[in-house]
């Protein structure tokens, strides 16, 4: 009998919370955000469980799409088929994600 060998799993993008980007005028919600998270598709249930912390932690937001220029939220999402991000509006609200999540 020979001697198995031990499988050594190593780490993921998969297994890693997304780090935080910081916005222009360039990018999408960029006018009303200043930093952003970038989820990769696989990462839904990952997705789901910040945005369920953010809504718990700030209270109610709604996609970017419907936030108008007179509302001011801390926090937003977006998923099409091209993004699924998580919006911050300030150093604050990054800095609860950053030691909650990172």
């Amino acid at each position: 009998m020979g001697m198995m060998k031990k499988k050594v799993y190593t780490s993921t993008w998969l297994d890693r919370f997304p780090e935080i980007k910081e916005l222009d005028r360039r990018y999408t919600g960029g006018y009303h955000f200043n930093y952003c998270v970038d989820f990769m598709y696989k990462q839904g249930p990952l997705f789901r469980m910040i945005r369920e912390w953010c809504w718990q932690t700030w209270g109610p937001s709604c996609e970017l799409k419907f936030i108008s220029q007179e509302e001011e939220p801390k926090w937003a999402w977006i998923t099409d088929n091209h993004r699924t991000r998580i919006y911050f509006r300030d150093n604050e609200e990054v800095n609860w994600y950053k030691l909650r999540w990172l």
